[in-house]
Formats: structure tokens, sequence, C-alpha cells
């Protein structure tokens, strides 16, 4: 770690070991210059002496470490921070805004506040959403940084990347579309799915041989195991559309690998506990406690004086980045309310099916659980002799049906 830069503007070396850099005549100067500098602003103090490693970048950027020390990286060659806006981004911002405003909402593309600068935003009856386009590498302090300033300003970070391997995955509300083509990006007939980053409420039996999700959460068996898992989004516009209505909801999970983020539909979340509070992110779970970073130490020996490039930065890899995006089901608990709704639900289709075998009828398989269903209802899907039939079961008590004339339907 280069704990050493060259600042350009007042031709001084700066030691970021130090609470004042070593440069007390300008107070503040670590807030002027983090996520701040321009092209041309911080050399690499090789680079100033004339002691530079062979192939090392001219230009660094300041980071801050898991353990809140500060330090100059070197910016690797073919990419940067400050490089002109690429038309891939710029294409994908103003599709972002079309699909918006033909959903009915009013978009700003590069909308500014104080401390910031939004891609897109878009303003919804409900929801502030701030849509990023990020298809180049970024730093996971910089997404959680700017989703911060997000999150200050009551806006709902959206961050969109095309690679697997992105720092964005899991540390805001993201979404994983294909890499493309920039003119692709704006033929609205041209169709984006959306890869990674959506999840589904899924309710699965409980059975023998299987890990029970309640009682990993220390409650009793309910013998049903209810999780979010991974589906795909056909549309990207409808992700825009369906998050500035709220009809998709961000969503945050503490794991004991780290958190885990996604947009998952309105109805599903109303079906599961979650904490209590009003949030932009929804969060499932147990929270997890913030460790604020340490004040920077001063460090006595001059341990990094000189270039670091190779020991901070990644020139060639000599390794294939592993993807961020964790696939794996996220369990939760039901609601009680929605757990009672079920049964009623379970106890209708059992005297539905006892009336289908009345009659003569003959299942081929189990009943499967399908998805969202409209509210009073529960949504199944019977796989039945010739073809499956899908089924809106109301979750009211049997009790309250038997008025209600109703003929099985011509199925058999």
């Amino acid at each position: 770690m280069a704990s050493k830069v060259f600042y350009v503007d007042l031709g001084v070396e700066l030691d970021l070991r130090r609470p004042d850099l070593g440069c007390p005549q300008v107070p503040g100067l670590w807030d002027q210059l983090y996520g701040n500098v321009s092209r041309g602003a911080l050399r690499c103090i090789g680079f100033a002496r004339g002691q530079c490693q062979p192939g090392c970048p001219e230009w660094m950027y300041l980071k801050v470490s898991t353990t809140g020390r500060r330090y100059a990286a070197h910016l690797r060659h073919g990419e940067t921070e400050w490089s002109p806006e690429s038309n891939e981004h710029k294409a994908l911002k103003e599709r972002i805004a079309r699909a918006a405003v033909a959903g009915g909402f009013e978009a700003t593309i590069e909308d500014r506040g104080t401390h910031r600068r939004t891609d897109v935003l878009v303003r919804g009856p409900d929801v502030l959403l701030g849509c990023e386009p990020q298809l180049s590498p970024i730093s996971v302090s910089s997404v959680r940084r700017r989703s911060q300033t997000a999150y200050d300003d009551r806006i709902t970070p959206l961050w969109t990347t095309n690679s697997r391997t992105a720092n964005v995955i899991d540390q805001a509300p993201w979404a994983r579309i294909d890499s493309m083509p920039w003119r692709q990006y704006l033929q609205p007939d041209f169709e984006m799915p959306v890869r990674g980053g959506i999840r589904k409420l899924d309710s699965i039996p409980c059975t023998p041989g299987t890990v029970c999700n309640d009682r990993k959460l220390r409650q009793p068996c309910t013998g049903w195991n209810h999780q979010f898992a991974p589906v795909q989004l056909p549309r990207f516009d409808d992700l825009i559309v369906r998050a500035a209505a709220a009809d998709l909801k961000p969503l945050k999970q503490q794991t004991s690998r780290g958190s885990v983020f996604f947009w998952a539909p309105a109805s599903d979340v109303a079906e599961v506990v979650t904490a209590t509070g009003p949030a932009l992110v929804t969060t499932l779970g147990p929270i997890a406690v913030r460790i604020p970073p340490k004040n920077p130490v001063v460090i006595g020996v001059d341990d990094d004086d000189e270039c670091t490039y190779g020991d901070d930065t990644f020139g060639q890899y000599p390794w294939t980045p592993r993807p961020r995006e964790n696939t794996d089901p996220v369990p939760v608990q039901r609601d009680p309310n929605a757990v009672a709704r079920e049964a009623r639900a379970v106890a209708n289709l059992d005297a539905f099916l006892a009336e289908v075998s009345d009659r003569g009828g003959q299942l081929a398989a189990d009943p499967v659980r399908t998805g969202t269903a409209p509210p009073g209802f529960v949504g199944w899907r019977l796989p039945m002799r010739y073809e499956p039939v899908d089924l809106l079961i109301p979750d009211t008590t049997y009790a309250e049906l038997r008025g209600v004339a109703a003929s099985a339907p011509r199925f058999l």
C-alpha cells in the first residue's frame, strides 16, 4: 500500500498516514480529495521522483482499507475512474430514462445534489430511484460510499452491471444484464433480460432428509421451507418501471458470509417477517452492526516510501476472478398471518381434491405450489392425466365456502 502520493496542484508530497496528510496549511485536505479528484491530480510518488517501477501507471486515487488505513492505489492500464463516459454507459442511461418515461414516470439524466451526481433519477409516487449503470470496474468502498450518499438523500440506488465479478454485486441493490454492443441498448424492441439480482418467494414442503429452515432459525417446523430463490426477469425495462412503482422492493439479508441484496415482488415481501422501522432497503433476519473504521495511525517507519506498483494492483490477473453473485436460496420466516392463510388454503385444496376423487378424477403426481396469487388466494398446479391445471384456492375457511355453489372444472 502506498502511503505517499504527489499532489500536482500544490506540488507537494502527501503523507496519507498523517491526519493532516503532512500539509497542515490546507485543513480538511483528505475530505477534499477522497472520491473527488480529477485526472492528473495525484501522481505516483515514483513518477515524481523519477524512480518508478517498469510499466507503472502514472496516476493514482485514494482508498481506505477495511482496517481504516488510508492509502493510494494505482489505476490499472486500460481503466480509470476519470475516463470520458463510454458509449455503453451513455446508451444505458438513455435506455433507463426512456423506460421510465414510457412507464409514466419522470426521469432526469445526470441529476445533481449537494454531495452526489446520479446517472438517472426516476421519480415514482413513493420512490426516488437512483439508477447507476456501472459497466467499468469500481471499488467496493466507492459503491458503499455512493450508495450511502443516495440513502442520505432518500434515494434508493439501483446499480446495473454486465459482469458476474462486478463489485456492485451484494453491496447495494443491483441487477445484472448481458454484455452487448452499445447500439442494442438503444433499440426499444430489443429485450434485455435481467440475469441476476431478482428473487421470488418459494414455499416447498419440508420433508425428511431436507434442511428445515424453521429449525435453523430455532423455530418450530411449519412443514414448509420458505426462501427467496433467484429468478430472471425477461425485460430490463420492467425492472425500472416496477422498482419506481414500488412493485419490486429492495431487500437485504445478512448471512455468515456477508450481505445479500436483491429485488423481490412487493407481494412476496408482505408475506415474510422483516425488521421493523422505516428503511429504503427492507432487512430480513438479524441486522449486522457496522463497525466504524479506526482513525488512521501514524506509522513511525517509512515502510512504503517508494513506488508500490505490483503490490497494490493487478496489471494482469494471474487468475480468473470468481463470480461474486450468490445464487443460494435465502431462507426466511413467513409472517404468521400468511402461514395461517396458507393452512386454510391447504385445507380447502384437500377438500377440493376429495371432491375430484369422488368424481373419478386422478392426479398424476402431488400438487405443486405455484408463485404469487391475487390477494385472498393461493396458487396450485395439479398434474392431471393429460395436462396440468392451475388453480387459485381461496384462503378463507372451508366453512365459509359451504354456501358457495361450484362445480369441479372439466379437466378429467
